[in-house]
């Protein structure tokens, strides 16, 4: 638990109070999905389930800032984070560095929740609220909230932080890597197939569902509870013998992220099979309170035919029209993928904050006691001798005060 004081601002219509621990993250869930509700830019990856998960595999790497106000003074803005370790030579000291708690999750995208009546007052309390934590450095990337991060970025600014909420380090990172492609749908599959997709592919589609069950070798499945494990083991297998580590490495990083998402019933993972090995598998997660299916992770092999991926993006969007969807969010790792019309463009920003307090207490969180210890056995195993007597003197200084 963090040492500092976890009431961090207080006045007659807002609070705000840091929480690092499970078990008050836990009391917070049906504030927290009602503040999900009333969000307009609330998005699955500040979804209560997930990030509790995160919480719980990574302990003392987050805190959650909450603010409560109002008459009956109820959660209207929640700010989740991640904590990192950064080791400075020119100060010969271990610092803390926050990030989105997203990234905790594998998620595409970070941001907050924030009830909009209160959002001018509450972004500017938690401005001030971050001032009095140690941290030197503070992003949030990729966050569809661009209106939001745009008066973060003033309220840092004001309050003296050197902040940039540009869309990213460079033109082709802008492009890359801050803008998802997405696609509005209408009512019904037959309205989508008929108006949205180009002729060839509509057809090539109609056919690979009206034949699909007459295919000895060819098959498709859509995992789940009872399917997920051996799921797992095929697509890794999959990827081996394609010899795709990045793949894999990718698939491994996100499994706390798909058990979550299919306990909680929003995982959409179709796989398409031939004979007993997969050919490839596209990752979803579905949110009903946004109406939003969002593509995660495509698990296709270089040599994959096109027409499978065409098929299981189109699957996918059949599937949410049949969950009463509004838009499928093809995400920032699948935007070629994107075979339909029209394509609306969402943008993201990433919103960086450094500052250099003068006071140590504020650069080192000791939240970060245990990282710090990681990191300082790292020193000793790579014989940095001055770097670990250095670490050794700042956390005997804060564990006697």
């Amino acid at each position: 638990m963090t040492q500092h004081s976890p009431i961090v601002c207080n006045d007659d219509i807002l609070s705000v109070t840091l929480i690092d621990q499970l078990a008050e993250f836990e009391a917070l869930k049906p504030a927290w999905d009602a503040l999900y509700m009333r969000d307009p830019d609330a998005h699955i990856f500040l979804d209560w389930a997930l990030l509790r998960r995160a919480f719980e595999d990574n302990p003392a790497r987050w805190s959650v800032m909450v603010l409560r106000g109002g008459p009956d003074r109820g959660l209207i803005a929640a700010l989740p984070l991640k904590y990192r370790i950064h080791w400075s030579p020119s100060k010969a000291e271990l610092q803390t560095e926050l990030a989105a708690a997203s990234d905790l999750t594998g998620g595409l995208y970070s941001g907050l929740l924030c009830d909009p009546e209160y959002e001018a007052r509450a972004l500017t309390r938690l401005v001030g609220a971050l001032g009095h934590m140690p941290w030197i450095t503070l992003s949030l990337k990729y966050c569809p909230q661009v209106t939001r991060i745009a008066h973060l970025k003033e309220h840092f600014e004001k309050a003296g932080c050197n902040a940039d909420a540009d869309a990213g380090r460079s033109r082709s990172d802008r492009k890359k890597r801050t803008t998802s492609k997405g696609i509005i749908l209408p009512e019904t599959l037959s309205d989508f197939i008929g108006n949205q997709v180009q002729p060839d592919q509509a057809k090539d589609y109609r056919i690979w569902r009206a034949t699909l069950s007459q295919w000895k070798s060819q098959w498709l499945s859509v995992s789940d509870k009872k399917s997920f494990d051996g799921d797992m083991t095929a697509l890794r297998g999959m990827l081996d013998g394609k010899n795709d580590a990045r793949q894999k490495a990718k698939l491994e990083a996100a499994l706390p992220l798909l058990e979550t998402a299919l306990q909680t019933g929003r995982l959409y993972l179709p796989i398409a099979w031939n004979e007993t090995k997969p050919s490839g598998a596209i990752v979803h997660l579905h949110d009903p309170v946004q109406g939003t299916l969002t593509r995660v992770l495509d698990l296709m092999p270089s040599e994959v035919d096109p027409a499978l991926v065409q098929r299981l993006s189109l699957l996918a969007i059949e599937h949410a029209i049949g969950l009463d969807c509004v838009f499928y969010d093809c995400g920032r790792v699948s935007s070629n993928s994107v075979i339909a019309t029209p394509v609306q463009r969402e943008k993201s920003a990433t919103l960086m904050v450094r500052r250099t307090p003068e006071d140590p207490s504020l650069r080192f969180d000791p939240l970060c006691t245990g990282l710090a210890l990681d990191r300082l056995q790292s020193f000793l195993e790579t014989d940095e001798k001055t770097a670990a007597l250095a670490a050794c003197k700042q956390l005997a200084q804060l564990l006697k005060a």
